[in-house]
């Protein structure tokens, strides 16, 4: 046990490094933070026109309606901005460190490989973004004239946690495919891209679109499940689903990382 603590606080001490470095860089390019902001300000203005245009003619969407649709727009955005500040910017550079020949010099420091490819490239002035998702959510439940228990809002965090470790696990094997091709760039933004569809209400799909999106690329999970807890409409299915998919994608993840590294060729080789 003892050996255990020494090595996660030995982790987190690295970890601690390479985040400040991460802020010394953001204060660097301080301008970078505004034009994110735009970027996203943008995305949600699009997002909200679409609803409000498509809610011009029909009262309810997939059995949602417009107060509700709002609200999982505001999820989805808080989903996408945790994503942004945690692990994106990271993940973004794996294929240039294998190809560039940068991995090897991660495989040789003593701590974890994928910990390191993983988390080393933290976005935190990306936090304010949270604002806001929040500033929408709490329109959306105004509007709606609903307020959320504390088990529901208990709820949510817990399904928005499983989401993101969903995200991030199904992210993350996908990139590990380009240990045997090789500028397969694409990867890098096939899972976020995917996971856009995640905004929409869940009622909208059917048949094998649906069965899909709830398996083996499970974007209705992500934001949709949380943001039912919201409205008091959560299940313990639910909460067994998103669990049972994390737990797979985080397995999943491993097993390929194991995988491509036993694949993987030293570029002094």
């Amino acid at each position: 046990m003892p050996h255990s603590v020494d090595n996660l606080m030995k982790h987190f001490r690295v970890l601690r490094r390479l985040w400040a470095i991460s802020i010394q860089k953001s204060l660097v390019f301080r301008w970078q933070f505004v034009t994110d902001l735009i970027d996203e300000g943008a995305s949600v203005f699009v997002s909200l026109l679409t609803f409000d245009i498509a809610y011009s003619h029909v009262p309810t969407i997939g059995g949602w309606s417009q107060p509700q649709a709002i609200l999982l727009i505001g999820v989805f955005q808080l989903h996408s901005v945790v994503i942004n500040v945690v692990f994106m910017n990271s993940l973004f550079l794996i294929s240039r460190t294998v190809f560039l020949g940068k991995l090897d010099g991660l495989l040789l420091r003593p701590v974890s490989t994928r910990l390191l490819l993983s988390f080393r490239e933290m976005h935190f002035v990306g936090l304010l973004r949270l604002i806001p998702g929040i500033a929408i959510i709490t329109y959306a439940l105004d509007q709606m004239g609903y307020t959320p228990a504390f088990t529901d809002i208990l709820i949510a965090g817990v399904l928005f946690v499983l989401g993101i470790v969903i995200v991030y696990g199904m992210w993350f094997a996908s990139l590990t495919i380009e240990f045997w091709i090789e500028g397969l760039w694409s990867m890098e933004e096939f899972v976020p891209n995917a996971f856009r569809f995640g905004q929409y209400p869940d009622g909208i799909y059917t048949g094998m679109t649906k069965m899909a999106f709830l398996t083996i690329l499970p974007v209705i999970v992500v934001a949709n499940y949380p943001t039912h807890s919201l409205m008091g409409n959560w299940t313990g299915g639910m909460l067994w689903h998103a669990a049972g998919l994390a737990f797979v994608m985080l397995a999943v993840c491993h097993i390929q990382w194991r995988v491509a590294l036993r694949r993987y060729s030293s570029a002094s080789s």
